[in-house]
């Protein structure tokens, strides 16, 4: 995704500046690099630090929280498992 934004960028410079073309480039690159922002988001929201410093329950409990904030539905979680710790991760 980052070769591509540069990409853009490359092709922008070649344009004319205020040409529709360099302003649909500019519009792409803006939209790319959304893209590339949301991605990170979501990759660091695949292992939220809670689940480290917390445990599972504690993370399971804040990605409720923050789905009902951006849902507006009621979640209730009734946890059924005794206390367990995960082990550390591990390099793979």
């Amino acid at each position: 995704m980052i070769i591509l934004s540069r990409n853009i960028d490359e092709l922008i410079s070649t344009q004319p500046k205020r040409s529709k073309m360099g302003r649909s480039l500019e519009d792409l690159r803006t939209e790319v690099d959304k893209i590339i922002s949301q991605v990170r988001r979501f990759t660091q929201d695949l292992r939220p630090p809670t689940l480290d410093y917390l445990g599972l329950l504690p993370a399971v409990r804040e990605l409720i929280t923050q789905f009902e904030h951006q849902s507006a539905v009621k979640t209730d979680l009734k946890p059924t498992a005794r206390k367990q710790n995960l082990p550390p991760k591990r390099k793979c």
